[in-house]
């Protein structure tokens, strides 16, 4: 199995000819930033796959870099978004619609991807944030599952700590290794992010005035094989305890909060089952739209 010294070594021999492709890509916010990505597109050619699979898309960020790599029709893509009704739908449509092999899907990823694996590939998990893990989990257990990427797991989340119970290969793109060698790569990133006001205090290291121990999102890898899971050590609970707590905290009311607000107030006992219970609010969007 791949080692962090030779991760490093096969990203460092993809990195000029990826650098070309996205520097006319622009960043949009809610996406992967372009050293993670590097990592995706450099094991995913090592392992010789044609199918690729995403789940979450939001403003078609990592999707984009995705097609621009892949653009071979020996490549087929097929990314997987959960919320029809999010205002993100039609922006990451036109940055998209031009790829031939891409494939635009809606609906839940723990349905519809365990059909979608037909033949070897690889699967990049940006969504659902909570249950990323279990939704990794059961993609490993198919044999054809070459690798799982997933973000958004930095070294203070839970699911980080409970990943590495479960998985036995992995590599984070927070290494410091990783992160010397290829930060170079996101300074664009950096300074598109300042465009949207919630992200101008956010730098390396840190997220508005707090120290973080995580260069940024982090993007993680885990390879599959025939010991790759321990599936005992997976506890849902402990995945899902931050986010629990997260959602219940005044700031995370406030994102997207001309949509929330209006939510909470027209529809308050929609909005405490759908998103304090499960933390989607997809229906509450859906109700919205068909009074309007």
């Amino acid at each position: 199995m791949l080692n962090s010294n030779r991760i490093i070594e096969i990203c460092s021999e993809n990195v000029q000819s990826y650098k070309k492709i996205i520097s006319g890509i622009n960043y949009e916010s809610k996406g992967i930033f372009n050293s993670e990505m590097l990592l995706f597109v450099s094991l995913t050619k090592y392992f010789s796959v044609n199918l690729i699979i995403e789940s979450g898309r939001a403003n078609g960020q990592s999707t984009k870099i995705i097609a621009e790599c892949f653009k071979n029709p020996i490549y087929k893509i097929i990314s997987v978004e959960s919320n029809r009704f999010s205002p993100h739908v039609k922006n990451s449509y036109e940055r998209l619609k031009k790829y031939r092999n891409l494939e635009l899907l809606f609906g839940t990823s723990f349905s519809l991807i365990p059909e979608l694996i037909m033949e070897e590939c690889c699967i990049l998990i940006d969504g659902p944030k909570t249950g990323a893990i279990k939704l990794a989990i059961n993609c490993m257990k198919n044999p054809l599952v070459k690798a799982v990427f997933v973000h958004d797991l930095t070294k203070d989340s839970n699911q980080r700590i409970t990943a590495k119970k479960v998985f036995n290969y992995y590599f984070f793109t927070d290494n410091k290794d990783y992160v010397t060698k290829f930060k170079v790569l996101d300074e664009k990133c950096w300074l598109d992010l300042k465009r949207y006001k919630k992200y101008r205090n956010w730098a390396p290291y840190r997220r508005d005035n707090k120290v973080t121990k995580s260069y940024f999102s982090t993007l993680a890898v885990f390879m599959n094989s025939n010991n790759a899971i321990n599936i005992n050590q997976y506890n849902p609970k402990l995945e899902d305890k931050k986010k629990w707590k997260h959602s219940w905290s005044f700031k995370y009311l406030l994102n997207d909060w001309p949509l929330r607000i209006k939510n909470i107030i027209r529809y308050p006992f929609y909005f405490i089952f759908f998103e304090k219970k499960f933390g989607i609010n997809n229906k509450i969007n859906l109700i919205l739209l068909l009074k309007n």
